[in-house]
């Protein structure tokens, strides 16, 4: 098992959880556009009635929907994980930069290989290191967590 592993998807709860509220919105406004078009369309070419209109764009679609149905979980679960790589740095910096302000003994930040903020991690683990008067250290923000093959 590897020790680095996230421990949980979900670090800031306002931005992932409002990504995944507009990745449904727009999924939900998709489906309703893929169905008002047709059933527009046909309304000026054809004599049925909307509901048999409808019914008939229904059948043309549903199978589509279904299977997109199935997969809206996985990709609201991959939104959420694919988030974590910029939400669990910030939360990490965010905290470090608090601690620093109270006054408390912190560490620099060291990020996975394929999170983002790596740059902003850097500066920050300047601002450690010109703070402790330790030789500037920068360079290892982003480093790989993974374990070493020996």
């Amino acid at each position: 098992m590897n020790k680095n592993k996230r421990k949980q998807v979900v670090v800031d709860e306002e931005l992932q959880y409002g990504l995944s509220r507009r990745l449904v919105t727009y999924w939900a406004f998709t489906w309703f556009l893929v169905f008002a078009l047709p059933i527009t369309v046909r309304m000026f070419s054809a004599t049925l009635p909307f509901n048999e209109l409808a019914r008939e764009v229904m059948s043309d679609f549903w199978f589509p929907m279904l299977v997109s149905i199935f997969l809206l979980p996985i990709v609201i679960w991959d939104s959420l994980r694919f988030s974590n790589r910029f939400a669990g740095p910030a939360f990490r910096i965010s905290r470090t930069i608090r601690e620093m302000a109270d006054d408390q003994p912190v560490r620099t930040i060291s990020l996975r290989h394929k999170d983002f903020c790596g740059e902003l991690a850097g500066s920050v683990n300047y601002l450690i290191d010109k703070r402790s008067g330790e030789p500037d250290m920068t360079e290892p923000a982003r480093e790989s967590l993974e374990p070493v093959a020996s």
